[in-house]
């Protein structure tokens, strides 16, 4: 791990400690002893957030869990985080998981952001991401029998019906581009969303939850890593009032 990488893990570190704690970006910059704009530089460049941001959204998260697990007062939380107010802990909470916090009934787990472990660490680190935008009007998602794959394997994550936050299982297989005599899946209306130049999968959805993942856009329960020898396509069902091409 080279030396900034290691100083970004520390100054994640020391914000998941004090994360109830009146911290800023200055704090996180001077507990591993570089400068704030150097430090504040390296840290987006690993992990694709900035620290106020990582801050920001993991008070929330927690802040978020909280409402499900126990009982305290909403403005109670707000201050337990951090927040100067209700109303600015609302807003933040508005902005992130697209509700007030006193309307949060239904708990969406894949909306909430969580800490950055080592292994997810790497993975961000010098990820190359574009945004392709490229329709696949049909193609069969074909679950894994077992066999050796002839090639690179690809998953399919099934959401709860209700809950597009919710994710139920995740099968295993690979794309053909016509029906078989084994079980498939026809997948209609697909729009490539993120393209990820790696090769861990479940990363991969993780990071498209986190940073691109929108419910309202969804036109089914289910979305697919199309995994390649260099690459991830995260492919998500258009609405059927879409127009693909357009």
């Amino acid at each position: 791990m080279s030396t900034t990488l290691e100083a970004v893990r520390k100054g994640i570190a020391f914000i998941e400690t004090n994360l109830q704690h009146n911290i800023g970006v200055s704090d996180v910059a001077a507990a591993v002893s570089y400068s704030q704009f150097y430090f504040s530089r390296e840290f987006s460049r690993h992990t694709h957030i900035s620290i106020y941001d990582y801050i920001l959204r993991r008070r929330i998260s927690e802040a978020y869990k909280c409402l499900f697990t126990s009982d305290i007062k909403i403005v109670d939380l707000a201050f337990r985080y951090g927040f100067q107010s209700h109303e600015v802990f609302t807003r933040a909470f508005r902005k992130m998981f697209g509700e007030n916090p006193s309307d949060a009934a239904v708990f969406k787990p894949l909306a909430i952001f969580e800490a950055i472990d080592a292994h997810y660490l790497e993975f961000l680190s010098g990820l190359h991401m574009a945004r392709p935008e490229e329709p696949e009007c049909e193609l069969f998602f074909e679950l894994d029998a077992g066999e050796e794959p002839k090639e690179p394997g690809s998953s399919l994550m099934m959401l709860s019906k209700s809950n597009f936050y919710h994710g139920i299982a995740v099968f295993k297989g690979r794309i053909t581009p016509e029906d078989s005599s084994v079980l498939a899946f026809s997948l209609h209306n697909m729009m490539v969303r993120l393209r990820l130049f790696h090769t861990d999968v479940m990363l991969s959805f993780r990071f498209f939850f986190e940073n691109f993942h929108d419910a309202g856009e969804m036109g089914a329960n289910y979305l697919l890593a199309r995994k390649s020898n260099s690459c991830i396509d995260i492919l998500v069902p258009s609405k059927p009032d879409t127009v693909i091409g357009e």
